[in-house]
């Protein structure tokens, strides 16, 4: 566990495939509260490839600042060189200033979308190539984002 002025969080060290040199993952959550927040496993090698990759969210959804930190904290893995390196761009599900409206309809095979969203459940689920991290909570958000990204780098199933 990590104390840093207002910031606890937690961070972990481990290493990235036959790479000897340690990295220092830092989430919001504790790991083991993560583990029962069910995660479709073929998100991987869903994105694995992409060009690209949207974060999206609906405008009109009342959700805050937190629901951004969801995005920053799964952004700050997909577009790192040393990890995945897809490059991340943020877009919303309807207009709003000047985002690109993206939703699940414009996810491809080679542009996935991730759509951050509120439900009646906390899960990683996908359709297609739109990945859906959901949380009952804007908290509940952050917290399946940090389960998302633990399993993109391996330290999670």
């Amino acid at each position: 566990k990590v104390m840093d002025q207002n910031y606890a969080g937690y961070e972990i060290k481990f290493y990235y495939g036959a790479d000897n040199q340690p990295y220092y993952l830092d989430i919001r959550n504790d790991p083991a509260s993560l583990e029962d927040i069910p995660i479709n496993r073929t998100i991987f090698n869903k994105i694995k490839d992409d060009a690209n990759i949207f974060i999206t969210i609906d405008p009109t959804a009342k959700l805050t600042g937190k629901t951004t930190v969801a995005a920053m904290e799964i952004d700050k893995f997909i577009d790192n060189k040393y990890f995945l390196n897809i490059p991340v761009n943020s877009s919303m599900t309807k207009p709003y200033a000047e985002f690109p409206v993206i939703d699940c309809g414009n996810a491809t095979a080679s542009s996935s979308v991730i759509w951050l969203k509120t439900g009646d459940d906390t899960q990683i689920s996908s359709e297609g190539n739109c990945i859906i991290v959901e949380g009952e909570t804007e908290d509940d958000i952050i917290m399946a984002a940090d389960r998302l990204v633990l399993y993109l780098v391996g330290i999670m199933p």
